[in-house]
């Protein structure tokens, strides 16, 4: 069981889409009222260091609730995301996994603008230091692309509903046996991740994040029943693909996951030990 906390409006939005899944239970923590069992909603302030100042301890009714592994959602534009390295030291005895969501910039006014780039850049800070297990960033403007046929109401929750379910396939995975794989143990200071999705056909990519200087590429093939018994050229376009992607700073491995869908698909994760900016 994993523990899926969300700080601010859209990690709390975030996170309530992991309750489609059985394999986790979900906090949710905001300045803003709002209908939802486990909750911590903590007094609005008007500034950053109000917010950090204010917040002291995490009630004992919550912290019951956090389980070893700790899948820890937020958004640096919300300033309640302000108490988010408060809030972290306190369940440091946790394996924490940070999921960061970039807003569109444009969108932000000055103060949210500062400060969602200071939480971005400390947040991957803290991972490379390997106070966490590893960072996941995504950005809502490259997920537009993948929404696009979402109207003005399904937009967002679409992109919400994008991320969780794609970090999930990709967790399932983690903890299933494949068909078959190379995959390679990842440097332990490779720490900062993005998701995407790869096109069979072709073998584009579309990222959750523009990632730069990438060090490990991983590609998760989801395939059918019917495609693993009866695709002879499966494993051979595989290799083909792989020998094609891989460069000289990042090489790509796979590995190929029976499932229960109509459909085949390909999620990446990629991996950098360097600091990204946007």
């Amino acid at each position: 069981m994993y523990t899926v906390i969300g700080l601010g409006g859209v990690g709390c939005k975030v996170a309530q889409c992991f309750e489609n899944y059985s394999q986790y239970n979900v906090v949710c923590v905001d300045d803003e009222p709002m209908d939802f069992k486990d909750k911590l909603v903590v007094k609005k302030q008007s500034s950053p260091e109000q917010y950090e100042e204010s917040f002291k301890t995490i009630p004992k009714r919550i912290k019951d609730k956090i389980k070893q592994d700790v899948i820890f959602v937020l958004s640096g534009s919300s300033l309640v995301s302000s108490i988010a390295l408060k809030f972290l030291h306190q369940i440091r005895d946790k394996t924490i996994t940070v999921v960061c969501v970039r807003p569109e910039q444009d969108l932000l006014d000055e103060t949210e603008a500062m400060h969602e780039k200071m939480v971005f850049s400390i947040l991957q800070e803290y991972a490379r230091s390997g106070l966490f297990k590893n960072i996941y960033l995504t950005s809502n403007s490259e997920m537009d692309s993948m929404v696009e046929d979402a109207s003005i109401k399904e937009y967002y929750p679409a992109i919400n509903n994008l991320i969780a379910s794609m970090f999930h396939m990709v967790m399932v995975f983690d903890h299933q046996d494949s068909e078959v794989s190379n995959f390679s143990i990842i440097n332990e200071s490779r720490r900062i991740c993005t998701l995407g999705v790869l096109k069979i056909e072709d073998g584009s990519e579309s990222l959750l994040f523009p990632m730069t200087d990438t060090m490990d590429a991983r590609l998760y093939y989801g395939i059918s029943k019917v495609s693993l018994e009866q695709d002879r050229n499966l494993q051979r376009n595989i290799i083909k693909l792989i020998k094609e992607k891989n460069q000289e700073l990042c090489k790509y491995s796979y590995g190929v996951y029976q499932t229960q869908y109509e459909s085949d698909f390909c999620y990446i994760k990629k991996y950098s030990s360097k600091v990204q900016e946007f």
